[in-house]
């Protein structure tokens, strides 16, 4: 396997992972909904995070693409 896909798996799953992870603090945590209560916090940022992450895994081989076409049109 290409290491660019790897690479992109792996920011997948770790996606995946922030999204369950931020689901269950904002579940178990939801009693008082207010802004001292941490782990609500850290559950919202990391769904927030997680689509962001999923951006990066999926622009991450597309941008390792265009560097490599354009490091073979520079050659003289």
């Amino acid at each position: 396997m290409d290491k660019r896909m790897t690479m992109a798996a792996m920011l997948q799953g770790y996606a995946w992972a922030l999204a369950a992870i931020g689901a269950v603090l904002c579940l178990f945590f939801l009693s008082p909904f207010n802004d001292r209560n941490l782990p609500l916090m850290l559950g919202m940022g990391c769904l927030v995070a997680s689509p962001v992450v999923m951006i990066a895994a999926s622009m991450f081989p597309l941008s390792e693409e265009v560097a490599d076409d354009g490091q073979d049109k520079t050659n003289h």
